[in-house]
């Protein structure tokens, strides 16, 4: 047996191994960089959005923590009054002084 093959339509035989109708070329390094350049992007946004929830996660928490602590306005809720006069009752106490 042989390893010439005969093609068809052609007067040459050919030894052993043909080569493929179409070899690929090395990568193709503009669609890595813009693949890189999306996945950066991607994580610079991620971290910004985490920043941003975790800020207002903790700012949630302080603003429960005080209002439980005791340190939010209670006036509505345990019925005293305001420490201002109401409107147009005059103006109670001492006159106030200009400062020299």
């Amino acid at each position: 047996m042989d390893d010439r093959t005969e093609e068809p339509g052609g007067d040459a035989p050919t030894v052993g191994y043909r080569l493929p109708a179409y070899v690929q070329p090395g990568p193709d390094w503009q669609a890595l960089a813009d693949q890189n350049a999306a996945g950066l992007r991607r994580q610079r946004w991620l971290k910004i959005a985490g920043v941003v929830l975790g800020t207002l996660c903790v700012a949630g928490l302080a603003v429960g923590a005080i209002t439980l602590a005791g340190g939010g306005s209670r006036s509505s809720a345990s019925g005293r009054q305001s420490p201002t006069p109401p409107a147009g009752s005059g103006r109670s106490g001492p006159p106030l002084r200009p400062h020299r």
